[in-house]
């Protein structure tokens, strides 16, 4: 289907970058050039509704029939086209499915209003239409589309969670919901300012709280500063973003007084200054009103209702004018239009505007300090576990709803707010296998395949000894002829940096030839302590003090260094993985995670002088907080089987002296190793085994992972202080085995930085998993001693900037090498895309991607082609990896 579904966080904080704007170059600024700037930024565009008593659109009318008071004055008209319908300007509809402000049962009626609403006339829209779920969970964005039929059938995908501010946090969750609504809102209007044309946004739900009464007496000069600040921005930012809103409450949702939907009509008089705001002001029904859209609360015909804020878009005028001049920053000017020379003609348009900010899309963002800014409250933070629940025989306990889960935080009793089953899950194949061969008139995507859980197999080629290596590679055959089919499996190595020896999708045959081909190099990790490398016996006095000291020195400066490859390692997983849906199972085959041992037995370790500590705590909170957020789960398994390999003297029956020794040195070793094990996997959800059976083990931990839980929950302890939490979660059924994460970081996300070109670099490797970031498409159009792609790049994925010409700019890089059977580069491609696109132009369906061709010739020996995609103007990319026929 051509509608994309994408899913966003609810603060939507990624969508404000889309405020930027490219820097010009830098020029002498004449006394003519700034006036005309000036000029620019007083530039006033209004979409105008004119309609008969019938409430017809009027057509015919030009600039000499309207009149405009700004401020109760006169003021000409710069410009006045007429627009007869969506065929002679872009004019998109937004439906926005309030399930924040919405009782469960009202979000069904809203729902299948919207279905039929969406299919009715054989699913033909008159315009594009996109769909914008709000929910106090998240928000989730349909792809606009004219097709209705395939857009009530990805809504149908969407389920509606269960509510996190219901009425039972009182005022509390009332002034959450509505400041959440309120931010919603605002960064759809960053959002859309940057799409050319008019968008019909239709809010459909009660409405927001307007807390009017909530409270006992008036607001704080303090508060009403702010609310001020907050009318200013949205206000401002709806109407430059070219959105009319409309707000659709039908009389008959089930939980709705008759009465409340003419509460907002005592909000409507314009806000003049600071000393008049309140937080009724920003209701939805109230900016609807503002913005020259309706606000509809008579009728339960929820598809009618649609209909006519739809029927906007068939008939309008798009005017401009020039703002007035020289008037304080922030101050109210109220706007009226009128049409004197026929009478009967009502007209809608935006009450008023702000001035000060600049009034065009050209001019910068609005972000003055002169202006107090509304504070948006602490947001509520949502923690989402994954649970395991395994039976007495080890089998998944399968058909539990959500009132039979007991969770605790800290140990408070939390309610679950989300609550989501997966039974029998599997990843579900692309259209295109990745490792296909890839031939002439073939497609393939970098973007991942659907699917809600993924099994990744990590050969840790750090911590694993060569010894083991043999005993490890015939287990993991073993496994791979007896894997179910239709598992999501892949091969990874971790050494320096994460290797995709089989992708998920590649199927038992793959598998089992990346595996004939090895696991990687023997000498990754080497000898990290005195214990393996036979140094044991170094005799002890006061003369060779020194030089154990600075052997077991270097011992632990070589730990240290292994721990942190492997945590990294388990970074770059967490990365990879993160653009995966649902829970990630890592089943992490090592001898061990390196730790700082005893490595001469206690006593005589103890007495060496203490100098530098190695690894503690190898689950670092940075590491930790990265699996969390992409639900991963460690799923550590014991390499060495029973028992860690002997050393000599271990079996011996003589346990004196040395061999005493001995046994405290390697038990330590063998305990301390196996205890961080166990660490990482009650850490992250996961499990640790320590049985010889590689192969069973592999086996069961798929089969026990697969159907697992989805609960979510908003913490009561509002102090996101950074500390680590810990939960409980319970069911009540007898001899059961729950398996999940042990807690979370109370911590906000870090800003994050923005890849570099030498990162791009390094991801353009065969061994290297596909980046994410930027999602298109490669289709081959000839493949012989050269070779021509074809791209299609979803522009969701990619930075537009505007341009001093007004139009709309996007700045990519497109790299290709060809590598041979060795993994060398042999060949590389680099062209630079600069695509732009007209404020005017149709939103089409051949304008939602950005397409280019590129073409490289194919060196003799070339098994392997990488693709790469940058934007320039982010550092953000994406890679896709494909094999080519041999030439």
């Amino acid at each position: 289907m051509r509608s994309l579904l994408l899913a966003l966080a609810i603060d939507l904080c990624a969508v404000a970058g889309l405020w930027a704007q490219t820097t010009p170059e830098l020029v002498r600024r004449t006394p003519e050039s700034e006036a005309k700037k000036q000029q620019a930024d007083r530039r006033v565009t209004l979409d105008i509704q004119a309609t008969d008593l019938a409430g017809k659109p009027v057509g015919g009318l030009n600039a000499g029939d309207f009149t405009l008071l700004d401020q109760g004055e006169a003021r000409p008209l710069t410009s006045l086209h007429e627009i007869n319908g969506p065929d002679s300007r872009p004019v998109e509809a937004v439906l926005v499915v309030d399930a924040m402000n919405s009782i469960f049962e009202d979000v069904g009626f809203i729902r299948d209003g919207v279905d039929s609403f969406l299919r009715r006339d054989a699913g033909h829209l008159p315009l594009p239409v996109s769909i914008v779920f709000v929910a106090d969970t998240g928000v989730k964005v349909i792809k606009a589309s004219t097709d209705g039929v395939g857009l009530a059938n990805d809504f149908k995908k969407l389920q509606t969670p269960n509510k996190v501010l219901g009425s039972e946090q009182g005022i509390g969750g009332a002034m959450d919901r509505a400041q959440r609504s309120l931010h919603a809102l605002q960064m759809l209007s960053a959002y859309e300012v940057t799409k050319p044309g008019r968008k019909l946004v239709i809010w459909l739900g009660p409405g927001w709280p307007l807390l009017a009464g909530a409270r006992s007496g008036s607001p704080s000069k303090e508060n009403q500063n702010r609310y001020y600040g907050s009318i200013v921005d949205i206000t401002t930012a709806v109407r430059r973003a070219h959105m009319t809103l409309y707000s659709v409450a039908p009389l008959n949702l089930s939980h709705g007084d008759p009465q409340s939907a003419f509460l907002f009509q005592s909000y409507l008089k314009g806000v003049t200054s600071p000393a008049q705001a309140d937080s009724p002001q920003l209701g939805v029904q109230v900016l609807a009103i503002h913005s020259g859209g309706l606000a509809l609360y008579k009728s339960g015909d929820l598809v009618s209702q649609i209909g006519r804020c739809l029927a906007d878009a068939n008939g309008y005028y798009e005017a401009t004018f020039d703002a007035a001049a020289g008037e304080p920053l922030g101050q109210y000017r109220a706007l009226e239009m009128r049409v004197i020379s026929r009478p009967g003609i009502t007209v809608r348009t935006n009450t008023a505007y702000y001035a000060g900010p600049p009034q065009s899309t050209t001019g910068s963002a609005i972000s003055s300090s002169d202006i107090p800014q509304a504070p948006l409250r602490a947001q509520t933070r949502l923690v989402t576990l994954d649970v395991t629940i395994l039976d007495s025989g080890g089998l998944p306990v399968t058909g539990l709803k959500a009132d039979d889960f007991k969770l605790q935080d800290a140990g408070r009793l939390q309610k679950v707010a989300h609550f989501e089953e997966h039974v029998a899950v599997e990843g579900r194949r692309s259209p295109q296998s990745l490792s296909a061969t890839l031939v002439d008139n073939m497609a393939a995507s970098n973007k991942p395949p659907d699917g809600t859980l993924w099994n990744v197999i990590a050969v840790d080629l750090i911590n694993t000894p060569k010894e083991d290596r043999g005993h490890l590679q015939d287990q993991l055959e073993a496994f791979a002829k007896l894997m179910p089919p239709g598992t999501p499996v892949a091969l990874v190595s971790m050494a320096d940096g994460i290797k995709v020896l089989s992708p998920f999708l590649a199927g038992q045959s793959e598998l089992l030839s990346s595996l004939k081909k090895g696991l990687g190099p023997l000498d990754v990790g080497g000898p990290a302590n005195i214990v393996e490398r036979g140094e044991i016996a170094e005799t002890i006095d006061a003369e060779h003090l020194d030089s154990l000291q600075q052997k077991a020195n270097i011992d632990v400066e070589r730990q240290a260094q292994r721990a942190q490859m492997t945590l990294e390692d388990f970074g770059f997983i967490a990365k990879w993985l993160g653009a995966y849906a649902g829970k990630k199972n890592v089943f992490w085959l090592s001898s061990g995670f390196p730790i700082e041992a005893k490595p001469l037995g206690s006593a005589i370790y103890n007495s060496l002088a203490a100098s530098t500590k190695g690894q503690q705590l190898p689950m670092q909170d940075e590491t930790d907080q990265q699996l969390e957020a992409a639900r991963v789960a460690i799923y550590p398994l014991d390499v060495r089987g029973g028992a860690v390999a002997d050393i000599e003297g271990e079996t011996s029956a003589d346990t004196t002296g040395a061999c005493r020794t001995c046994f405290s040195k390697d038990s330590d070793l063998k305990i301390g190793q196996r205890s961080e094990m166990l660490e990482i996997a009650h850490a992250t959800g996961g499990v640790a085994t320590f049985s010889g059976n590689l192969t069973k083990s592999l086996l069961q931990g798929v089969q026990q992972s697969q159907s697992y839980y989805t609960l979510s929950y908003t913490p009561d302890d509002k102090s996101w202080d950074g500390a680590y939490h810990r939960f409980e979660v319970a069911v009540e059924r007898p001899r059961v085995r729950m398996i999940y994460r042990q807690g979370y970081y109370a911590r906000n996300a870090h800003a994050k930085q923005p890849p570099t070109a030498a990162e791009f670099r390094d991801a353009l490797s065969p061994s290297v998993p596909s980046a994410t970031s930027l999602l298109f498409n490669v289709k081959s159009l000839s493949i012989n001693e050269s070779a021509e792609f074809q791209y299609v790049i979803d522009p969701s994925t990619v930075q537009f900037t505007q341009g001093t010409d007004g139009k709309l700019q996007a700045d990519l890089d497109c790299a290709i090498l060809e590598f041979d059977t060795r993994g060398k580069a042999v060949e590389k491609s680099l062209i630079r895309l600069s695509y732009s696109r007209d404020l005017a132009q149709q939103t089409s369906s051949s304008a939602e991607t950005i397409a280019a061709r590129q073409s490289i010739a194919l060196k003799p020996g070339a098994t392997v082609l990488v693709f790469g995609i940058r934007d320039r103007s982010t550092g953000e990319f994406g890679t896709l990896k494909l094999t080519i026929p041999a030439h």
